[in-house]
């Protein structure tokens, strides 16, 4: 559907743009910090071997008995066997979390969703056709989101792109295919993905509980001025407490990725 895949990949360029320059920043954030403790401790070390001679090294080392230094070698092998099981041990608790957070990540969804977002696809695709702005919007972005985009005068921006008067468009079909559910990590990628239309327009980040998701094949079969205009795309929806289902653009791998940074514009 060239019409919608339009849309729907500016859509798709402009947030992973942003997010790849936010991520950028974030790593050149730390990248600086890791170089200033780098410097610090290079520093401190030259400090320390200039204040002790090789004399002092070698006093203190025949001070200390073969006992002592037995002794000391038993203790640390103890501290250090017990870091170890630490560390084990707390390696064992994060990955049976990631496991419980994740558990239900790539498995089928369930028919009760399905239907919930082939109804959102399809209201959405005949909105777009049928040129109802309002409706096809708001099966894209919070009600919040949508608020500061008229706010910010580029609600009607947005439709005039979007929808245009000389397009006469027939919806065929439209539903998704190979629908599973997202990964709690994908979910809060999508929390970041509307968070970053809310800082494009100037506003604070919006109250976005994410409930559920799932990705999919976005698959619309339509007519436009008279011509066969189909699409078959990667897409995801997720399930905002207060707006119900909407859709987002992009995979299940792009939200993941927007989640690992926390301020998509910096």
């Amino acid at each position: 559907m060239k019409k919608l895949t339009a849309i729907l990949m500016t859509c798709t360029m402009l947030i992973c743009a942003a997010a790849s320059c936010g991520e950028t920043k974030e790593k050149d954030k730390e990248s600086s910090s890791k170089k200033s403790e780098t410097t610090t401790v290079a520093e401190t070390t030259e400090d320390k071997d200039d204040e002790e001679s090789d004399d002092e090294k070698k006093s203190d080392d025949d001070e200390k008995s073969d006992d002592e230094k037995k002794s000391d070698d038993d203790e640390k092998s103890d501290d250090e066997k017990k870091s170890d099981d630490d560390e084990k041990s707390d390696d064992k608790k994060s990955d049976d979390k990631k496991s419980d957070d994740d558990k239900d990540a790539g498995k089928p969804a369930s028919e009760d969703m399905i239907s919930e977002v082939n109804e959102m696809i399809y209201k959405f695709a005949s909105s777009m056709l049928d040129k109802k702005t309002d409706d096809a919007i708001a099966c894209m972005y919070p009600a919040e989101l949508i608020k500061a985009m008229k706010e910010a005068d580029d609600y009607e921006n947005w439709a005039e792109d979007a929808l245009e008067e000389d397009d006469e468009g027939k919806l065929i079909e439209a539903s998704a295919q190979d629908v599973k559910e997202l990964s709690q990590k994908a979910l809060s990628g999508a929390a970041n993905y509307f968070n970053l239309f809310m800082e494009m327009e100037g506003k604070e980040a919006g109250n976005f509980i994410v409930e559920k998701g799932c990705s999919f094949k976005l698959d619309i079969k339509s007519e436009v001025n008279g011509e066969r205009d189909d699409m078959n795309e990667d897409a995801c929806a997720v399930y905002i407490k207060g707006d119900g289902w909407l859709l987002i653009p992009v995979g299940e791998e792009e939200l993941e990725e927007m989640s690992e940074v926390e301020n998509p514009l910096g």
